[in-house]
């Protein structure tokens, strides 16, 4: 193991700034496969599913950011799922290229309240 990082977000505190904030907000943190995959047609976000992507995000950061000596933009991690529902993180070519290549290891829950990630850069 290289690195590892851990975040927890409060769900409510995502769903406050997409509220109040909007596209400029998603924009900004999420990718376009990340809000398609976290949007309902009938009912707005899934905002746990958009927390615990942020939460994966910020993990990421912690787990990489010892590793490169610098922070990442938001968008050079995405956190896609499979055909099977599970979650990966996939990092630009030049991000893993700088991180010599490696294994991320990607871990998402979430309750009503709150979602969590772990990452393992390995």
């Amino acid at each position: 193991m290289k690195s590892i990082g851990i975040d927890l977000v409060e769900i409510d505190r995502i769903q406050a700034m997409t509220e109040k904030y909007g596209e400029r907000f998603l924009d900004r943190v999420f990718t376009k496969q990340e809000i398609s995959y976290c949007r309902h047609t009938r009912r707005g976000f899934r905002h746990n599913s958009l927390a615990a992507r942020f939460a994966a995000k910020e993990a990421f950061y912690k787990a990489a950011n010892p590793l490169l000596g610098h922070a990442i933009p938001w968008h050079d991690c995405e956190i896609i799922s499979d055909n099977r529902e599970i979650p990966r993180i996939v990092v630009t070519p030049a991000l893993k290229e700088a991180l010599g290549n490696p294994v991320v290891h990607l871990s998402l829950s979430h309750t009503h309240k709150y979602a969590v990630a772990v990452v393992v850069i390995d």
